[in-house]
């Protein structure tokens, strides 16, 4: 069992001010397992996507042939556009024809005859395929439907590609199996996320079917942060009045008994996305009959919502100081779980991060205009071909016309120009050659 808690910075677990968040994952996990504090990335660059398929293939993005979350391609009127680096379809469509490499999932399944229990699960479908794999696409008629599914942020529901993949029914909504995101926190932790903000003061009692025997109370720092920083944020958990989602499963329909307005991106930033979507995991694993055999069986499953975070508020911010708590007492609680279900020392269970980050506040990375400024001054005005909406880029990725380059001026030229003007933010610039290289 293989668990990535999202752009977990090493000093997370370290740092005097930090660590007490995680105060299981460091008494017990770290004490009593192996840990590896120093580990590095031999590649670029760190994305979900890049990082979880690495994990998944042990290929470097030049060989799996996922170099970044999104990747740059055409329309059929030769048309920039940026679809999800999986695929060249919606994001939402749970392809993964771009995954070029076989994943542990795909190679041990096939070579035990499908008879392993494999399971991916992430709140991005980018995360579940680049460590499930192809599922019945790997070795068509030979390969089976692995349960590798994306736990939708706007529906609030599990979903995949049914094409591909599996979505037990005890993972499907119904008014008798009550387990969309809203129905299940108000039943079994008593919050109302349309109406509940998150607060420093919030504690969470854990009634699920998957609670821990003792210590089911979850109680953060309650306002004692690192650096003596205060909250920011103050909403509900859901947001409504939004276009209908566009997932590909599971949609909204008059028979399905909720509203198409009822929109939960909204939830991901508190820790009560993070409770159901363990829950979800927890289902399958005792659904399935995870480790109740002398086959073994392999399960993954993504802390996104540290990233989310992160990216929101910042790295040293107290929002994400008190989600890590949560975050530790989902680890316990799974930890628990598998003692209860499958025997302690009768599975092999690894936390590890999929990539840091950096302290950048409000949404994307950093994306200094003055840089796009300075490459078309000394290149060329138009040269940069990114994102036709807004000419941002997707994750770090900096397009360039290459047939407008000046004569005798190639990508590393540019390159280097970066590192030399922008050194005091970017550590490196690479051309695609020298990443496939």
């Amino acid at each position: 069992m293989l668990f990535t808690m999202d752009q977990c910075r090493a000093d997370y677990l370290t740092n005097p001010q930090i660590c007490p968040a995680f105060a299981f994952t460091r008494s017990v996990l770290m004490r009593q397992g192996a840990s590896y504090a120093n580990a590095m990335l031999s590649y670029a660059g760190s994305r979900t996507a890049v990082s979880h398929t690495v994990i998944g293939t042990g290929a470097t993005p030049g060989i799996n042939g996922i170099i970044g979350n999104n990747i740059r391609s055409y329309d059929e009127e030769k048309s920039p556009i940026f679809p999800l680096a999986y695929n060249g379809s919606p994001r939402h469509s749970m392809d993964m024809f771009n995954l070029l490499t076989p994943t542990l999932a795909d190679v041990m399944d096939l070579d035990m005859q499908n008879l392993p229990i494999v399971i991916s699960m992430s709140p991005y479908g980018r995360a579940a395929l680049g460590m499930g794999g192809h599922g019945a696409a790997y070795m068509e008629g030979r390969s089976d439907n692995d349960i590798v599914l994306k736990l939708s942020r706007d529906l609030g529901l599990p979903y995949t590609n049914p094409t591909y993949f599996s979505l037990p029914d005890y993972l499907t909504h119904s008014d008798a199996n009550p387990i969309r995101i809203d129905d299940w926190l108000l039943a079994n932790y008593g919050i109302d996320i349309s109406s509940e903000p998150w607060t420093e003061h919030t504690i969470i009692k854990d009634n699920s079917p998957f609670a821990p025997k003792h210590g089911n109370v979850i109680v953060g720092p309650q306002g004692v942060f690192p650096d003596g920083e205060t909250f920011s944020f103050s909403y509900a958990a859901v947001t409504s009045d939004v276009e209908e989602p566009s997932s590909t499963v599971q949609l909204w329909s008059e028979a399905a008994g909720y509203k198409s307005n009822t929109y939960f991106e909204e939830a991901m930033y508190t820790p009560f996305y993070t409770l159901w979507a363990t829950d979800m995991l927890l289902m399958a694993i005792q659904n399935e009959g995870v480790g109740q055999d002398a086959i073994t069986d392999l399960v993954y499953y993504n802390f996104k919502c540290l990233d989310k975070l992160g990216h929101r508020y910042g790295v040293n911010s107290p929002e994400l100081y008190t989600y890590m708590y949560t975050v530790d007492y989902c680890l316990r609680k799974i930890k628990g779980f598998l003692d209860r279900k499958i025997g302690a020392g009768r599975y092999t269970m690894v936390v590890t991060a999929d990539h840091g980050g950096h302290n950048a506040y409000d949404g994307r990375i950093l994306y200094n205009r003055n840089l796009f400024k300075a490459i078309e001054d000394k290149f060329g005005s138009g040269i940069i071909q990114n994102n036709p909406d807004n000419g941002d880029p997707f994750d770090d990725m900096i397009y360039l016309n290459r047939n407008d380059l000046p004569e005798d001026t190639t990508l590393d030229h540019v390159a280097r120009f970066v590192e030399d003007e922008f050194g005091d933010y970017v550590y490196r610039a690479f051309t695609i050659d020298e990443i496939f290289r």
